[in-house]
């Protein structure tokens, strides 16, 4: 399991951004694999859109993602692709599958 490390913890937040840290967690704090990977399958895919720039990007070094306007995100991403319109609970879906904030310049 990779670790926040401090240079993660020191920088300011700009934009939403997710980094993933294990592929997802149980409810003690224990990484394991998820089996059904649909939903880092769709966002990858929806990441990767030339579409989607102005809403959702990669970061610079690629390891990481920024939603760069969420009420967009909500509107055109979450209501067509995903089952459930409150960006909350896309990032408690987020946690499940061990991604954690972080701030990004």
């Amino acid at each position: 399991m990779e670790k926040e490390n401090a240079t993660t913890k020191s920088i300011k937040m700009k934009k939403t951004s997710y980094k993933k840290f294990a592929s997802s967690s149980t409810k003690n704090g224990v990484y394991k694999s998820a089996g059904n990977d649909h939903f880092t399958r769709r966002l990858h895919d929806l990441l990767s859109q030339p579409s989607n720039k102005d809403i959702m990007c990669w970061t610079s070094n690629g390891d990481a993602f920024c939603i760069l306007n969420k009420n967009l995100f909500v509107e055109r991403i979450m209501s067509v692709h995903f089952q459930n319109a409150k960006f909350a609970s896309f990032s408690r879906r987020l946690k499940r599958w061990g991604f954690k904030r972080i701030d990004v310049n």
